[in-house]
């Protein structure tokens, strides 16, 4: 899947901000070339898909529940799902 200019309603600016908590799962695509991960919310929710980033391997994560910060986009081809690139990820111990 590539990146598409979003002409509809969620074509917001990217933003900065935090997500989560949820578990790191591979998303079974690629995203601009890149292994894309869903952030899974405690009700099985995909509440962003994360792409890793210098600062963040996602792969070490994986299964595991997190928070995860960054720059949150919406491309217009993922049904309003936002898709964020990591700048910093916390483990959650109690959810």
């Amino acid at each position: 899947m590539k990146s598409t200019p979003n002409t509809g309603r969620n074509d917001l600016p990217p933003s900065v901000q935090w997500i989560g908590p949820g578990q790191v799962r591979v998303a079974g695509f690629k995203f601009d070339g890149k292994t894309t991960y869903a952030l899974i919310g405690p009700k099985g929710d995909v509440k962003c898909y994360v792409l890793s980033s210098s600062e963040v391997d996602l792969e070490r994560y994986r299964s595991t529940d997190v928070q995860i910060q960054g720059t949150l986009t919406y491309p217009g081809d993922l049904r309003g799902i936002g898709v964020m690139t990591a700048s910093k990820i916390q483990v959650v111990r109690d959810r």
